[in-house]
C-alpha cells in the first residue's frame, strides 16, 4: 500500500468543553472538514469522564468515518477503536494497557519520543503477543531534537519491528522536516494544532485543516497520496464500522 495514514490531533478539550454544545460542535465540524481533506484517524485528547468522551465519540462516528484514537484506559471505556499507550511507562503499566485493549478489540497505538524505545515495543510483542490489528508506532520528535530529528525519524522507521507502521510528527520547527522525511521513507502523518500549534515560525495555524491540507499536499507531491477510509481500516487492521441505522 502505497498511499499516506493521515491523523488529525486537534488541541485539547478544555475542561469546560464537554457542557458547551457549540465547543463540541465545532470539533465535530472541524473533523468533518479534515476528514475531507484525506484525514483518516483522528487523536482525541479528553480529559472528561467517559461517559462524555464515549457521547463525543458517538457524535463523531455519526458525521463522519473517522477513525477516533483515545489514550490510556479511556480508549475501552468510551469506546474508541484506537487506544494510545505510552512507551515512556513501566514495563508492567505497558503490558496491562497493550493486554486490556487487545481483550477490547481496540487498536494500540506505540507511543514513542525516541528511537530508543523502539526496543521496548518489540521486547512487549515478543512478551506479550500481538495486538488486536496492526502493529502501529506513533513516533513524536519535539524541537530539542533540532536538525536531528530527520535522521532519528529515518532511524525509527529502519528500526520498526517487522510488520510495524509508524506515523510520525514533529513539534515546533521539527514539523516539516519529520514530516518530509516520513514520507520519503515509507512512514505516514500526524498533523494538528495539539502538536504543532505555528504553520511557520511566529505563525499560528489557522485550524487543524490548514495543517491537514498541507499534509495532503506533500503527500500528493511524494506520489504517496491520502488512504481512503477503507485502505486505512485495512492497514490498521481495525474493521469496518457497523452501521446502526
Amino acid at each position: 500500500m502505497t498511499g499516506t495514514l493521515i491523523t488529525v490531533a486537534p488541541a485539547p478539550l478544555a475542561a469546560s468543553t464537554p457542557d458547551d454544545p457549540a465547543a463540541l460542535a465545532g470539533l465535530v465540524a472541524g473533523a468533518r472538514d479534515c476528514q475531507a481533506l484525506g484525514a483518516r484517524v483522528l487523536r482525541l485528547r479528553h480529559d472528561g469522564d467517559p461517559a462524555r468522551c464515549g457521547d463525543l465519540i458517538r457524535a463523531l462516528a455519526e458525521q463522519t468515518e473517522l477513525m477516533v484514537q483515545v489514550d490510556g484506559a479511556l480508549a475501552v471505556e468510551a469506546g474508541a477503536e484506537l487506544g494510545g499507550i505510552p512507551m515512556s511507562g513501566s514495563a508492567g503499566a505497558i503490558g496491562a494497557a497493550h493486554t486490556r485493549l487487545r481483550d477490547a478489540a481496540v487498536a494500540a497505538v506505540y507511543q514513542v519520543t525516541a528511537v530508543e524505545q523502539l526496543a521496548a515495543v518489540a521486547d512487549l510483542l515478543s512478551s506479550a503477543g500481538l495486538p488486536f490489528g496492526a502493529v502501529h508506532v506513533a513516533l513524536q520528535l519535539d524541537e530539542s531534537a533540532g536538525p536531528a530529528a530527520v535522521v532519528a525519524a529515518a532511524a525509527a522507521l529502519a528500526e520498526l519491528p517487522p510488520g510495524a507502521i509508524l506515523s510520525a510528527v514533529g513539534v515546533g520547527v521539527t514539523a516539516l522536516p519529520v514530516l518530509m522525511t516520513a514520507l520519503a521513507t515509507g512512514g505516514h502523518l500526524c498533523v494538528g494544532t495539539a502538536d504543532t500549534p505555528f504553520y511557520a515560525p511566529d505563525l499560528r495555524a489557522e485550524s487543524d485543516m490548514q495543517l491537514v491540507a498541507r499534509a495532503v499536499g506533500f503527500a500528493r507531491l511524494a506520489q504517496r497520496p491520502p488512504l481512503t477510509n477503507a485502505e486505512a481500516r485495512a492497514l490498521l487492521g481495525v474493521p469496518a464500522r457497523v452501521s446502526t441505522h
